[in-house]
């Protein structure tokens, strides 16, 4: 099967990883178009698959070349089936124009929940009538509609009229690089070594994390690593500043191993206060032996094996059960983690996809 993935950007996110995983070990062809912007996976993707690769960035504010170039390159190609991951709008518009004029299978691809604020939505109620209008036609247009989650699905499910058979969940997956060289660990260190891997946004749920572990400093040691960059980080320095947590906190900014960072630490916290769609960094932390400590948003709890105890509802949940992590014996830590290994291991890349492969060749 020859495939074509549409995505409107190449930097480095859970998307634009799974395009990388494909590229490298399904046993299909897949090719991918980049429609608005490159970055860090499309250099990659670039230089591993060549003549599978092409960018579309000098027609952005021209839909209609943009379409006609992927018209022609469909039938070059000769392609079977297309994909299109991201949400907003124009991707959409573009997806439907190629479904329109090309007689070829189609999977929409649905890497998170559907929430007021993603998937092209914003403030403006009647631009949202219209990108809510299009994401219908997208999802009733397609043979395959693919959530990453079944809290993905059910958000779709209620929102739009989607059939419900033609619906599947794969999830997303960890490379199985991550179970290289594993780190010994035997949690006799007396504090919580907390780790936040991920952009520094508001609607990630740093601020309220903050906040909790301000009320419990009198209480418990602690330490917080933040890996990852974002228009909010200066906001958290400062806030850290204020709330006198500033020297338990280090920000190592955007860093590409993260699995350094991971080994020295014994907590993944992910208090995201938005509809995560799956948590691939959550899943990643716990298949180096990090404890999972996240919010009840979205597909956090499945990661997690809906474990109430790492699961928090509020701030006040959250500031609760940061004092029962910190209360738990060294022998719990590690029974904890060795569980959470090893059910990571559900999440394997290879796993997902040989299920996206299985998908493709069944149509």
């Amino acid at each position: 099967m020859k495939i074509l993935h549409l995505l409107a950007s190449g930097g480095v996110g859970g998307i634009e990883r799974l395009c990388e995983d494909l590229a490298q070990t399904s046993h299909n062809d897949n090719y991918f178009a980049f429609l608005f912007e490159e970055g860090e996976i499309y250099e990659r993707l670039k230089k591993l698959k060549k003549h599978r690769v092409i960018s579309l960035i000098h027609l952005s504010s021209r839909t209609h070349k943009i379409v006609k170039t992927l018209n022609e390159y469909i039938k070059r190609q000769k392609i079977d089936i297309i994909i299109v991951h991201h949400g907003g709008l124009k991707c959409n518009i573009i997806y439907l124009k190629l479904l329109k004029n090309n007689n070829i299978k189609s999977i929409r691809y649905l890497h998170g929940c559907y929430d007021n604020y993603s998937w092209g939505r914003g403030n403006n109620y009647f631009k949202n009538i219209v990108v809510d209008a299009v994401m219908q036609k997208a999802l009733k247009k397609s043979n395959i509609v693919i959530c990453i989650s079944e809290a993905s699905k059910k958000s779709f499910v209620n929102k739009f009229n989607i059939e419900e058979t033609k619906i599947k969940v794969i999830y997303n997956g960890i490379n199985e690089s991550f179970y290289n060289n594993l780190p010994k660990r035997d949690f006799s260190s007396n504090m919580l070594k907390f780790i936040y891997v991920g952009r520094l946004e508001y609607l990630k749920g740093l601020d309220f994390f903050f906040d909790a572990l301000a009320e419990c400093k009198d209480k418990i040691k602690f330490s917080l690593d933040i890996v990852g960059d974002g228009n909010h980080k200066d906001s958290l320095i400062k806030k850290s500043e204020n709330l006198g947590i500033d020297s338990n906190i280090t920000f190592y900014g955007r860093q590409r191993n993260i699995i350094k960072y991971l080994d020295e630490n014994e907590f993944f916290i992910y208090p995201s206060i938005c509809e995560e769609g799956f948590g691939i960094s959550v899943a990643e932390a716990m298949s180096r032996g990090c404890i999972p400590f996240v919010a009840n948003k979205g597909g956090l709890p499945e990661v997690v094996n809906n474990d109430q105890d790492l699961i928090f509802k509020n701030q006040t949940d959250m500031k609760e059960k940061i004092i029962n992590l910190y209360n738990l014996t060294p022998k719990e830590r590690k029974k904890i983690s060795s569980f959470y290994l090893n059910y990571s291991k559900k999440f394997c890349i290879s796993k997902s996809i040989k299920k996206l492969d299985d998908l493709f060749n069944s149509f």
